[in-house]
């Protein structure tokens, strides 16, 4: 009969620093993450022509977004999508702009 000794026999070779990084790891993914919640690539997509189409014609959008932590909203006219910085910017109805980053868009209406 032979015995194994399961996982305790891989334990003498990783490092103590290895161990620790496992646990942390394995203690972090069992954490529910706060801040922005993650989109599929498909409501992604949407978002992007959502807002080409919004920059082509000029027509005002209702834009919530996270800051901080928490939900918030931006009304106004797209004037700036930018690719390269993956933000756009809004004009508002008191002239005000709102640069927003698409990554932390989770609602266009």
């Amino acid at each position: 009969m032979v015995f194994d000794r399961g996982a305790i026999k891989w334990a003498s070779l990783m490092l103590p620093e290895h161990v620790k990084a496992l646990r942390e790891w394995r203690d972090n993914e069992k954490q529910p993450k706060s801040g922005i919640p993650q989109l599929d690539e498909q409501l992604g997509e949407t978002f992007d022509q959502i807002l080409q189409e919004a920059e082509r014609t000029h027509r005002p959008l209702s834009v919530t977004f996270i800051k901080d932590g928490r939900p918030a909203v931006a009304s106004g006219v797209v004037i700036k999508l930018d690719p390269l910085e993956e933000a756009i910017t809004l004009r508002g109805s008191d002239e005000a702009k709102h640069r927003i980053p698409t990554r932390q868009i989770i609602k266009i209406e």
